[in-house]
């Protein structure tokens, strides 16, 4: 993953856990940004949940609820 990559009107900075539209800036979870990058790195695919399940929780067992949770958070940054 690049330093940083640009998402329409938003600038991603993975290593900062960053995301800056304009002057605002918003911090994200570590856990919320891999699923931004994830995403980012899979444009135009269509990814299912367990996909995501393995790309950022590999060899763990979490609940529907956890990516669910995650996703909200990325919506509302």
């Amino acid at each position: 993953m690049p330093e940083a990559f640009s998402m329409g009107e938003c600038r991603i900075y993975p290593a900062g856990n960053e995301l800056r539209r304009g002057n605002t800036r918003v911090q994200l979870e570590p856990k919320v940004m891999a699923l931004l990058c994830h995403l980012a790195e899979s444009a135009g695919d269509t990814l299912s949940r367990e996909q995501l399940f393995e790309a950022l929780w590999p060899g763990v067992i979490v609940s529907d609820d956890t990516l669910t949770q995650a996703i909200i958070k990325l919506r509302k940054a």
